[in-house]
């Protein structure tokens, strides 16, 4: 009996005072909710551009209006008014989630592209766009074992540009990088879209040759060679010549007792660059 009372009695309730407590519970939560979004999203803001911050504001005007909605519902003395204000509050409400999706959307595509970038950049050379050192021989690792599986030859080839060092002294070191570029850029143009060319060094390059033996990569690295010492390199005012010195390996070619080996790539690299050495010991501008 004395809970049926108690029911009736606050059914009979009306206006703001019935829903006063649970209204103001929920908004309130709502409230420090969102501004805690808001405050993670602007701390995480300071570390990356400038315009996250202000992305950040932006998201903070629809938290104002929900405060201004709260506020006013506190006067409200008709369930027209409290309607009213009660609309106002969620519309708010739906912009202020709406606004922070889209920010926190932007800011995720944001750290992607950021991250693609890092990556771009620890894989590939910033003076002339190839693989760098790590990235070749992983790269060329998987060649390897792709050779192996279908029983093909793969080849290597290093060059190094002959007294690298005279150019740098001669011309500045602004036109040894836009050497290395030029070089860079002949030597793919040169290639297939198969091979695997990087920049390991300061002047060193490697190529992997896919399905390529002795004697065709010994035609291609001479085919380099003469593409390179023939060309004369515009660089700004000043006309640059130089020659480059080149070695040679082979794994997956049959040996004279037709036994197919393949050596791991710090072998065949060793051996690539052994032979370089022996054609700068030549005197320079020829392959071995």
């Amino acid at each position: 009996m004395i809970k049926t009372q108690r029911l009736k009695s606050w059914s009979s309730r009306s206006g703001p005072e019935q829903f006063n407590m649970p209204i103001h519970v929920i908004t309130y939560s709502a409230i420090l909710v969102y501004v805690i979004c808001i405050w993670l999203t602007w701390v995480t803001a300071i570390r990356m551009k400038q315009q996250w911050r202000i992305w950040s504001l932006f998201a903070i005007i629809p938290t104002l209006l929900i405060t201004t909605g709260v506020l006013e519902i506190q006067q409200a003395k008709v369930d027209e008014e409290h309607s009213l204000l009660h609309a106002i509050i969620s519309i708010s409400t739906a912009l202020a989630l709406t606004i922070w999706v889209y920010t926190l959307r932007r800011f995720h595509n944001d750290l992607r592209d950021r991250e693609k970038n890092l990556k771009a950049k620890a894989r590939y050379d910033d003076l002339t766009g190839l693989l760098r050192r790590d990235a070749w021989i992983q790269a060329t690792n998987l060649e390897i074992a792709r050779a192996k599986r279908s029983i093909k030859p793969i080849s290597i080839v290093e060059f190094d540009i002959d007294d690298f060092k005279c150019v740098n002294d001669t011309y500045g070191h602004a036109t040894g990088d836009a050497l290395l570029k030029l070089i860079a850029n002949l030597s793919q143009s040169l290639s297939r879209p198969s091979d695997i060319l990087g920049r390991v060094g300061g002047e060193e390059f490697f190529f992997a040759l896919p399905e390529t033996d002795l004697a065709e990569a010994t035609s291609f690295a001479d085919r380099l060679r003469e593409s390179i010492s023939q060309n004369i390199f515009q660089i700004g005012e000043s006309m640059v010549r130089t020659t480059i010195s080149l070695g040679v390996s082979v794994g997956g070619q049959a040996d004279p007792e037709g036994v197919q080996r393949y050596p791991s790539l710090p072998l065949l690299m060793k051996s690539a660059d052994d032979a370089m050495y022996r054609a700068k010991s030549a005197g320079k501008n020829c392959v071995r």
